[in-house]
């Protein structure tokens, strides 16, 4: 079955386009943000674990839905920095997701 995001969010500047989880497939921690530049190259494909600790979300009250992933539902803003670009998780952290190049 191919790969089919729950969101996408797509840079103003045309520079980036983030995938944010994987159809159907809430309980999965794979593919929870994937990162491709301006002309369609997968750059870097996160899983959620990777973003954010079971822990992490376990202190932060975070409710999983079977049928969303947690990376479409969360309140994620993106921002690119320079030539990277960077995640701001709901409760202000941020991950660079691609360091400047």
């Amino acid at each position: 079955m191919p790969f089919v995001p729950s969101d996408v969010w797509v840079d103003i500047g045309g520079r980036w386009v983030v995938t944010r989880g994987e159809y159907c497939n809430g309980a999965g921690q794979e593919h929870a943000l994937r990162v491709y530049d301006a002309q369609g190259t997968l750059l870097r494909d996160w899983r959620r674990s990777d973003l954010v600790s079971d822990d992490e979300l376990g202190r932060r009250g975070t409710i999983f839905l079977a049928h969303q992933p947690w990376t479409a539902a969360a309140e994620l803003r993106f921002e690119p920095r320079g030539d990277g670009l960077t995640v701001i998780l709901p409760w202000g952290e941020s991950r660079v997701l691609i360091a400047d190049r």
